[in-house]
């Protein structure tokens, strides 16, 4: 259960200061900082900013200034800055979740000491002991996170061409079995590997699904701030609210589905 809610709370915690840093750097003030939904078990002021930790650590959000504002012309708002400021602060939080594997496989490998053939082949038994630098380590990262990349997008390929089915979606139930397995896996082995990879994996998954252009995720935001910059026209109060609607209704009825598919693995 500890490996699952900190597994939880690094994704969240650096998706939502993606977004909290590119905030900060073009100039909109970050109100909120919450890791977590409901009732708040920490939180402090700091820089101007309400920082939480709250109940629920399936999710989170940043509340910049004026973010209940939709027809604010205040530039240090987030719907008064220009749209391509808000696409910018949209794109941050995803843009973290996809680059975090890559430090995450760099630090993990830089300085383990490893058997080594000539040409990177198979060492023979008795081959001498290298340790791995910091190229060597990027060179790892580099290769492990784009393959990655490319399975998760053949993933989210596939879910866009095929409805997915209960065998290939699950909810949260799904994580927790997974981090359960990574974890007796690493306390067996005594590697951290398999945690890393985890982490990688849920990190990348994250970051895609982020930038799909649903209503109420970032991939929308981003979509909508280039129609905005495009036609040089603020997109009116009602639709906007009209199309969180739709992105709500789609996202929970996404999360039931992948709830609906963690309980029928168990019960049918």
């Amino acid at each position: 259960m500890i490996t699952f809610v900190l597994i939880l709370l690094v994704l969240i915690g650096i998706h939502e200061l993606g977004h909290l840093v590119a905030g900060h750097l073009l100039r909109v003030q970050p109100k909120v900082f919450s890791i977590g939904f409901g009732p708040a078990l920490l939180k402090w002021n700091w820089k101007g900013t309400l920082w939480k930790l709250s109940l629920f650590p399936l999710g989170g959000y940043v509340r910049f200034k004026g973010d209940q504002e939709l027809d604010s012309t205040d530039p240090t708002t987030f719907w008064g800055c220009a749209p391509w400021r808000r696409a910018a602060i949209a794109f941050a939080g995803p843009a973290v979740n996809l680059v975090f594997p890559f430090f995450l496989y760099f630090f993990y490998a830089w300085g383990h000491e490893v058997p080594r053939g000539p040409d990177d082949l198979p060492p023979p038994p008795g081959a001498q002991i290298a340790t791995i630098d910091a190229p060597w380590a990027a060179n790892i990262s580099w290769t492990i996170t784009t393959n990655m990349y490319g399975s998760m997008y053949d993933g989210v390929k596939a879910m866009i061409t095929k409805a997915p089915t209960q065998d290939t979606l699950g909810g949260p139930v799904m994580i927790y079995e997974m981090s359960k397995a990574a974890e007796e896996t690493t306390i067996k082995q005594k590697d951290l590997g398999h945690v890393i990879d985890l982490l990688a994996m849920l990190s990348i998954n994250l970051g895609f699904l982020n930038l799909l252009p649903i209503p109420a995720l970032d991939g929308s935001h981003i979509v909508l701030s280039g129609v905005e910059t495009v036609t040089r026209k603020k997109i009116s109060y009602r639709t906007r609210m009209r199309l969180t609607l739709v992105g709500i209704v789609m996202l929970f009825s996404i999360m039931a589905f992948a709830i609906y598919s963690d309980v029928a693995r168990y019960f049918l």
